[in-house]
């Protein structure tokens, strides 16, 4: 029953695909993908940080990337707070 709290990040992904798929297929080459703070201390959320930075990092929209990043960083959050539970 645990993992349904897990369930944030679908709508993330499924919205940053429909809006920018396409440029971030040009931008990945070019743009280095900076690590998020906060990701890499904890072991059990590195492999959703690194998925997620190849998705968000390369935005050429500059004005919703605030938001994408408060959203990641409140999902990080989120699942920290979940697997602290399942220890």
């Amino acid at each position: 029953y645990d993992s349904d709290g897990w369930g944030p990040p679908l709508p993330v992904q499924t919205y940053l695909h429909q809006g920018l798929e396409d440029e971030l297929e040009e931008e990945e080459e070019r743009v280095p993908t900076p690590p998020i703070r906060g990701v890499a201390s904890s072991p059990a959320a590195v492999s959703f940080g690194k998925q997620s930075t190849a998705t968000l990092s390369p935005s050429p929209r500059e004005e919703i990337q605030p938001m994408l990043q408060a959203h990641l960083d409140e999902l990080t959050r989120a699942y920290q707070l979940d697997m602290a539970k399942q220890t």
